[in-house]
């Protein structure tokens, strides 16, 4: 959503999302506090040093990406031609549309006929993330998804589709990078998230090795920017060169929480049993047989479980619930899986059967 802000200069939401950022702060500084307030021994003070950590970590990603949104209010943000660069270049868009009467049903079975995610929902000047329930006509919503699937929903809702854009070459170099970088960072918090649930030396050295590459490659993407400026535009040639160095912030912060439990079980516990007390637990898994990620994720779905990420060719490829990959899994490749605690008898029974673990 972020992102959608800075491209579009879209004032409406970035004001709910800095209202929605300080919500945020506000519950990182209560945690702190009361989780301050039960410190008796060693291990407790170790405990709160590890959430200390994660707060302070969630902290730099929410000011990076304010500090992304607010550039595009502060008649900073890139012009018309990067705008529709960074879109075309993208596999997958946000999109802003006013709800009409046609679209007017629930957000779960709108999501089940395509394979997109309602992410933001405005209705009566109050901002919902991820929205439940009902859409209402001039309901304000934040689409989703894979370029295709999205101006599916929107030709058959009667909105305009979003149509591909020519880029020159100087330029598309310059986006393609961008794109690029921003999609790594995505999956580089995915999987440093997974690294704080569940320990895995193969996940936290390609942590490491993408943190390195990431910092490389932000370099010599600014470099290349200020030696060439992909646009004649210098205000443009700013926003994407403070773009790239948030982008960096955001990657860092990502690094900075899966530290925080690798070297210590103890701690890595405490923050299992917080994930487990919402009902769900993580499993990574190195593949004993070959099977389609459509395959294997339509007989996880009925234990509620999914697959977030997987490796495939030395490469994370990240996934939601509603768009999944059509790729065939082989002998040793990594797949993340969530599902809800109840089910966990049938989700390995499930994985056995198949001859997967």
């Amino acid at each position: 959503l972020t992102f959608y802000v800075y491209l579009n200069k879209d004032e409406e939401a970035a004001f709910h999302l800095v209202e929605f950022a300080s919500k945020l702060e506000t519950i990182i500084e209560q945690s702190i506090m009361n989780a301050s307030l039960i410190v008796r021994n060693i291990q407790s003070a170790k405990n709160f040093l590890g959430l200390y950590r994660y707060a302070k970590a969630i902290g730099k990603i929410i000011d990076a990406s304010m500090d992304i949104a607010y550039i595009s209010i502060t008649d900073h943000n890139p012009n018309e031609e990067v705008v529709k660069g960074l879109f075309s270049l993208s596999d997958e868009i946000v999109v802003k549309i006013k709800a009409n009467k046609k679209i007017e049903e629930e957000i779960s079975k709108l999501q089940d006929r395509y394979p997109v995610d309602i992410i933001a929902l405005i209705r009566n000047n109050v901002l919902q993330i991820f929205p439940l329930g009902k859409i209402e006509e001039n309901d304000t919503l934040y689409i989703r998804g894979p370029l295709s699937f999205v101006n599916n929903l929107l030709e058959e809702y009667g909105y305009e589709k979003f149509e591909k854009f020519e880029i020159n070459e100087n330029l598309k170099k310059i986006l393609s990078k961008i794109v690029y970088l921003r999609d790594s960072i995505k999956v580089l918090l995915e999987l440093a998230y997974f690294v704080i649930l569940t320990p895995n030396e193969e996940i936290m050295n390609n942590i490491d090795e993408m943190e390195m590459m990431l910092d490389a490659y932000n370099l010599e993407l600014m470099e290349e920017i200020v030696k060439i400026p992909p646009t004649k535009d210098n205000i443009t040639n700013l926003s994407l060169l403070w773009l790239i160095s948030k982008l960096e912030e955001i990657s860092d912060a990502a690094e900075e929480i899966a530290m925080i439990t690798i070297t210590d079980p103890e701690i890595r516990d405490m923050f299992k049993d917080v994930y487990e007390a919402i009902g769900e637990k993580t499993l990574i898994i190195k593949a004993k047989n070959k099977i389609s990620i459509q395959e294997l994720s339509k007989g996880l779905k009925n234990f509620g479980s999914y697959i977030p990420a997987f490796k495939k060719d030395n490469n994370w490829i990240l996934q939601t619930r509603l768009s999944i990959r059509d790729v065939e899994i082989s002998e040793n490749d990594y797949l993340i899986l969530t599902y809800p605690i109840e089910f966990e008898e049938e989700v390995l029974k499930y994985l056995e059967k198949i001859k997967l673990i």
